[in-house]
This record gives structure tokens, sequence and C-alpha cells, in this order.
């Protein structure tokens, strides 16, 4: 019996290479977008908390109900907490070594 051996199909070669290439590029572009995110939320977060201290420091949070305070407080640690979340599914992960 004889073996005929054929030619891939060039064509068909060159669009899986470029599909492959066009996915990695998508995926390359959604972690982009993915890591803009939390880095705008950082900086959005300090931003607010360095204007925080500079009030606190001339004194103007003395006035404020204990309430108030108390709610930012909430909304900043849920965010540190979404923040740190959202960055440990970003990382990436490393296989153990043997």
């Amino acid at each position: 019996m004889e073996v005929s051996e054929k030619k891939p199909d060039k064509e068909v070669i060159c669009t899986l290479r470029w599909a492959h290439q066009k996915q990695a590029q998508l995926i390359m572009l959604d972690d982009q977008k993915a890591q803009i995110l939390p880095g705008l939320v950082l900086v959005l977060l300090t931003l607010l908390g360095t204007h925080l201290i500079c009030i606190n420091t001339d004194g103007l949070l003395n006035g404020l109900h204990g309430f108030s305070v108390g709610v930012f407080c909430l909304f900043f640690g849920t965010e540190v907490i979404a923040i740190s979340l959202g960055i440990l599914v970003v990382m990436p992960r490393l296989p153990p070594k043997m």
C-alpha cells in the first residue's frame, strides 16, 4: 500500500495563522483595557484620600457627623477590596514548580 503524502494547503495555513494573530491581538487589547480600570480607580482613590487628609488638617472634618465619615470609610474600604480582587483576577497564574 502506498501512502500518498499531500502537501498542506498554503491558503488554509495562512488563514489559520491570520485568525490566530487576530485572536492574540484581541486578547492583548482586552488585558490592557482590564488593567486601565483598576489603575484609574486607584488614582481617584489616592486623590480623594489626599484631599481628605488636607481637609482634615484644616480641622473641617471635626464639624461633620460620625455617620458621614463612617459612610465614606465604608465606601473607601469597599473600593480597596474591589481593587484587590480585580488585581487578583488579572494577575497571571504561574504553575507550581515540580
